[in-house]
């Protein structure tokens, strides 16, 4: 469980910096040059990645919680999220519902698995994602005050992004097995 622990901490820091620490971030950047800080931020980023995946896999599951009707709240609300993570590099109406759509769309990711999930390791990892990107959020417009929304004319953006989500959904349906260990959808014969 420590190993899962450090690299959720790894993650929040590295994310958190630039928003808790502006000035310290700018001083690195002088230091390094940009090229160099994102390397840096990349590698660090990528080991905390690696720290949390081993960390998961070395942590047996011990269950808190369990809720009967999670399951199909998480499905809903995971097409919400990945509607929101599709929004957020492509110019729609959708995406100017939210400041922050890609960070929502991990926050809506991370309470939906909370709400299917109910061991230790899941809530370390899911409430931890969830913690982060409350806060992440809360930083960012207390730094950067109001976002100026974006003039959106036609359907162009939001059919882009409807149909970006599909396609997420049906790789997800797929892949999910392979990355969880857990199907999506229970094969019925």
């Amino acid at each position: 469980m420590a190993i899962l622990i450090s690299g959720m901490l790894l993650w929040m820091g590295v994310h958190l910096m630039p928003a808790l620490l502006p000035s310290n971030k700018k001083a690195l950047v002088a230091k390094l040059g940009r090229g160099r800080y994102m390397l840096l931020f990349t590698i660090l980023i990528f080991t905390a990645l690696f720290l949390i995946i081993v960390g998961w896999q070395k942590t047996s599951p011990e269950f808190v919680y369990h809720l009967s009707f999670g399951r199909h709240i998480t499905m809903l609300l995971m097409v919400v999220a990945l509607l929101y993570f599709s929004a957020a590099k492509i110019l729609s109406r959708i995406k100017n519902t939210v400041n922050h759509p890609q960070l929502t769309s991990v926050l809506i990711w991370a309470c939906a698995h909370l709400i299917a999930n109910g061991d230790t390791r899941s809530i370390i990892l899911f409430g931890g994602m969830a913690f982060w990107s409350a806060l992440e959020i809360l930083l960012i417009n207390k730094r950067d005050g109001k976002i100026e929304k974006t003039a959106v004319t036609g359907w162009k953006g939001d059919i882009g992004v409807v149909v970006m989500t599909a396609i997420l959904v049906g790789l997800l349906l797929v892949v999910h097995p392979y990355i969880s260990g857990v199907p999506i959808v229970r094969q019925v014969l």
